[in-house]
């Protein structure tokens, strides 16, 4: 007569099965009979196995057998993590959800709130990650979860980090140049040129040159930024050239700027006149 419950339930990976019910033997003659068990049981495997129980008496009487079923189940959710950058990005993004399961994940999903990105995605190993690549920009707040083959489901979770994608290069516009002298057109030593331009959009701080020269830059609100440099008596003659790098805060480098986006311009002349005799 089997002890205990029928079926036992045990969790996989719970370690080496130990019978711990067993079954009682009766007999009209003999006692102190010694039960034979046969089967096993593969704790690392879900499925279930048999596990019979046999008595033979001293008189060579053979019991009918009972059998235990022993039920390896699974009933733990797997765990997944993903790979989602906190800095900005200025390219396609591959986003890696990796699952980790005692028996092995089935398969990641994942999910977006607010903006909807367009995504490619596969698989990368049906049983330990799934990979999707983002190539739309915007900023992207990820959720995911895992499942097994059980099917035990985690709890949807959400990336630390928000996918930021920005693939878009930064321009300056308008941009234009004047001098501090009294006719904005030309400069003298000791006069300031000024060169002021607007970014597209948030930018990490200038650097710029007027007439060859490294000029100082400042923001003066918002995207609005000036370029300013003060002439010596050591200039180029002529009109006053300029450049003007920047890159926005996803890294994306803007086209060197050469040129003002009006008409404007200033001509350097730093040479003293001379009286005819």
């Amino acid at each position: 007569t089997l002890n205990g419950s029928n079926p036992t339930v045990i969790q996989v990976l719970s370690g080496p099965y130990v019978d711990s019910s067993g079954a009682t033997v009766t007999d009209n003659y003999y006692t102190g009979l010694t039960v034979n068990t046969t089967g096993s049981v593969d704790t690392n495997t879900v499925g279930n196995y048999n596990v019979s129980y046999n008595v033979t008496d001293g008189s060579g009487n053979i019991a009918d057998p009972v059998v235990r079923v022993v039920q390896v189940v699974d009933q733990a959710a797997p765990s997944t993590t993903d790979n989602v950058p906190a800095a900005w990005q200025t390219a396609n993004t591959t986003v890696t959800l990796t699952c980790t399961d005692n028996v092995g994940c089935d398969k990641a999903y994942y999910t977006t709130d607010g903006n909807d990105p367009t995504v490619s995605s596969s698989f990368v190993d049906a049983l330990s990650s799934w990979q999707f690549s983002v190539i739309s920009e915007g900023q992207f707040v990820i959720k995911y979860f895992g499942i097994d083959a059980i099917p035990n489901a985690e709890p949807i979770k959400t990336a630390t980090n928000a996918l930021k994608i920005d693939k878009t290069l930064p321009t300056a516009n308008p941009v234009s140049i004047a001098s501090n002298n009294p006719n904005t057109t030309l400069a003298k030593e000791g006069d300031v040129i000024t060169v002021s331009f607007t970014t597209s959009e948030a930018v990490n701080l200038p650097t710029a040159t007027i007439a060859g020269k490294t000029a100082t830059v400042n923001n003066t609100g918002g995207n609005n930024y000036t370029a300013t440099y003060t002439l010596t008596a050591a200039e180029t003659q002529g009109v006053a050239t300029i450049t003007i790098n920047f890159s926005d805060i996803a890294g994306n480098n803007a086209t060197q700027v050469v040129a003002v986006t009006d008409s404007s311009s200033v001509t350097i002349d730093t040479i003293a006149p001379t009286p005819f005799n």
